[in-house]
C-alpha cells in the first residue's frame, strides 16, 4: 500500500467517525430543543447546537468523500505504476519499430576523430586561434612530450 493510499484512507476513516459523533450530538441537541419553552434561552442554545453539530457534520462528510476519492486514485495510481513500465516500454519499442524499422541505424558518431576520413575538421574553442587543415603537430621542448602525445608510443616531433 503506497503512503498515499494509507494516507488518505486514515483520513477518510477519521471524518467518517467524527460525522458519525457530530450526528449524535445534534440529535441530542435536537431532543433537547423540545424540553424547553420555544422563547427561552435553552431552546435558543440548543437549536444553535444542533445547527452547528450538523454544519460539522457536512463538513466532515465532504472530507469523507474527498479522501474516499482520493483513495480510489492512489489504488488505481499503484495499479498503473506497477503496470506502466512494462506497457510503456512495449509502446515505444512499436513505435521506433514503426518509425525506423528493426534494425540499427549508422550515425558515424564516434567520441574519437579519425583524421584521415574527409571533413573532419577540428573546431576550434572561443579565443583560440583557428587550426589550418592538414596541421603538424606543434613542437615542444622534451620535457612535455608526453603531455603533448597522441598515444603512448607517438610522441610529439620536434
Amino acid at each position: 500500500m503506497s503512503k498515499s493510499l494509507e494516507f488518505h484512507k486514515l483520513r477518510h476513516e477519521h471524518h467518517h467517525e467524527q460525522m458519525e459523533i457530530e450526528d449524535g450530538h445534534a440529535e441530542t441537541h435536537k431532543a433537547m430543543t423540545g424540553e424547553y419553552d420555544k422563547d427561552s434561552a435553552e431552546h435558543l442554545h440548543h437549536k444553535t447546537k444542533h445547527d452547528l453539530h450538523k454544519r460539522a457534520s457536512a463538513g466532515h462528510a465532504k472530507l469523507a468523500a474527498y479522501h474516499l476519492a482520493e483513495c480510489e486514485k492512489a489504488t488505481l495510481a499503484d495499479g498503473l505504476s506497477k503496470a506502466a513500465p512494462d506497457t510503456l516500454q512495449e509502446m515505444v519499442k512499436k513505435m521506433v519499430a514503426e518509425e525506423i524499422g528493426n534494425t540499427l541505424v549508422p550515425t558515424k558518431a564516434s567520441i574519437i576523430a579519425n583524421p584521415d576520413l574527409v571533413g573532419v575538421r577540428a573546431i576550434p574553442r572561443a579565443g583560440q586561434k583557428i587550426v589550418p587543415a592538414g596541421a603538424q603537430a606543434p613542437s615542444v621542448p622534451m620535457e612535455f612530450v608526453k603531455l603533448f602525445s597522441t598515444e603512448d608510443n607517438d610522441p610529439v616531433r620536434q
